[in-house]
């Protein structure tokens, strides 16, 4: 398999992300195997015959240069759906038609004891507050007029300097590109770039928009 991503690869269990870097949309997934699993991606989207239709139509119409695949993060088995979950929660990815993972051959899965608590220390040292306040920040008014709650978030999500991002390596989420390209010393059309998956990273950190 001549694919420089996938030779890169750890076969780690965790959290993997493929990213559409013509448009930035994702799917999230996890895997006791990742770099198996990333390649039964590959093959199955390249024969034609992936289960995910969304993902696949993208595959047809912009070809498999436009994919990057990559891994988020690393865990042990038994808590592989709490931050598979988590990650789905906080990217919202477009390609992933169900929104809630479960174990393969498994029914009745519960996260165990430990594994809602690292979840709960993490969403306190990370609190998610994106109200419809926030979702509303930015100029509310123009030539006068003041726009639809819909028109702002419509402009908001196509303007990358007014999406929140996260840096997936630290944890710490921040309310535009702006504002982290001015904490980490870069150009805030960088931190764009690696969230919609044109760059690996920026000064050896992840990026990606938040939901």
């Amino acid at each position: 398999m001549s694919l420089p991503w996938y030779h890169g690869l750890s076969n780690v269990s965790g959290i993997y992300l493929i990213v559409n870097t013509v448009n930035g949309k994702r799917y999230v997934g996890s895997s006791i195997k990742i770099k198996n699993r990333l390649k039964d991606h590959y093959y199955r989207l390249n024969g034609k015959r992936h289960d995910n239709k969304h993902l696949q139509c993208a595959w047809n119409k912009y070809g498999k240069d436009a994919f990057r695949f990559m891994i988020l993060e690393e865990h042990d088995e038994d808590v592989l759906l709490t931050f598979e979950q988590f990650w789905i929660n906080m990217l919202n990815p477009e390609y992933n038609i169900v929104k809630t993972p479960v174990m393969r051959g498994c029914s009745g899965y519960r996260h165990s004891a430990e594994a809602k608590e690292q979840m709960r220390i993490r969403a306190k040292a990370n609190p998610m507050q994106i109200t419809q306040a926030f979702r509303d920040a930015g100029r509310a008014r123009q030539l006068g007029s003041k726009q639809s709650r819909e028109t702002i978030e419509k402009r908001a999500k196509n303007n990358p300097n007014r999406r929140p991002v996260i840096c997936i390596d630290t944890g710490t989420i921040y309310d535009s590109a702006k504002a982290a390209g001015r904490a980490i010393g870069v150009d805030p059309s960088c931190i764009a770039k690696c969230c919609r998956g044109k760059v690996r990273t920026i000064k050896a950190l992840r990026w990606a928009f938040v939901a």
